[in-house]
C-alpha cells in the first residue's frame, strides 16, 4: 500500500503533514486562479504547471501517487523554462512563483518517501497532451497556453509549420520525462527511502 494511504488509514502525524501538503497545493492553485480572474486572463490557469499543483492536492487527497510523480516531473522541468519567459516577457507575479517553486517543493516532500513510477514518464507526458489538447479547443489562440497553436516566439524561424514544432517539442518533452524519471529511481537506489512502502 503507497505512503500515502498508509499514513491516512493508520492516522500518523504523517497524515496531517499530507494534508497540510495537499491544502497547501490547492491555495497555490487558487491563489493563482484568483489573480488571473481578476485581470480576465483565466485561460492561464490550464498552463501545465498551474494546473500541476492541482494535480499535487488531488494526489494526495484521492490517495494516488502517480498524479505526485507526474506533477513534479512537470515541475522540474519547469525550473529552466520559466525564467526563461520571464526573461522574455518581464513579468513575475508572486502567484506564479508558489505554482511553480512552491508547488514543487510540496511535491518533492511527499515524493521523496516514493520511488518513480516505471512508467511515470509516460503519464506525465499524456498529462501533457490532454492539457495541451484541451488548451487548444478552450483557450483563445493568441495566449498560445501550453503551446498548443504556435511556436514559441522565435522557433516559428526554425519551424515554419506548427505540425514540426508540435513534433519537436512533444519528443523533447518525453526524452526529458524519461530522463528526470530514470534520475529519480537511480537516486532512490542510492539514497535509502524516508520510510518502507512495504512494512
Amino acid at each position: 500500500m503507497v505512503i500515502i494511504k498508509r499514513a491516512i488509514n493508520e492516522k500518523k502525524p504523517l497524515h496531517k503533514l499530507l494534508s497540510f501538503i495537499g491544502a497547501s497545493s490547492l491555495l497555490f492553485f487558487s491563489a493563482r486562479l484568483a489573480e488571473l480572474a481578476k485581470k480576465g486572463e483565466i485561460a492561464h490557469i490550464l498552463w501545465i504547471c498551474h494546473a500541476s499543483n492541482l494535480l499535487i492536492a488531488a494526489g494526495i487527497f484521492l490517495c494516488q501517487v502517480e498524479f505526485l510523480r507526474i506533477s513534479v516531473l512537470w515541475l522540474i522541468i519547469g525550473i529552466p523554462l520559466w525564467p526563461i519567459d520571464i526573461l522574455r516577457t518581464g513579468i513575475v507575479e508572486m502567484t506564479s512563483i508558489g505554482t511553480h517553486y512552491l508547488g514543487l517543493f510540496v511535491g518533492l516532500v511527499v515524493l521523496r518517501q516514493q520511488k518513480m513510477g516505471k512508467y511515470s514518464w509516460l503519464f506525465g507526458l499524456i498529462w501533457f497532451l490532454f492539457l495541451q489538447q484541451t488548451a487548444r479547443l478552450f483557450t483563445p489562440a493568441e495566449l498560445n497556453v501550453n503551446l498548443a497553436h504556435a511556436a514559441y516566439p522565435g522557433w516559428d524561424k526554425i519551424f515554419p509549420d506548427y505540425w514540426q514544432y508540435w513534433l519537436f517539442i512533444t519528443g523533447c518533452a518525453a526524452l526529458a520525462l524519461w530522463v528526470i524519471s530514470k534520475s529519480f529511481s537511480w537516486l532512490s537506489e542510492k539514497i535509502p527511502l524516508i520510510m518502507d512502502n512495504d512494512k
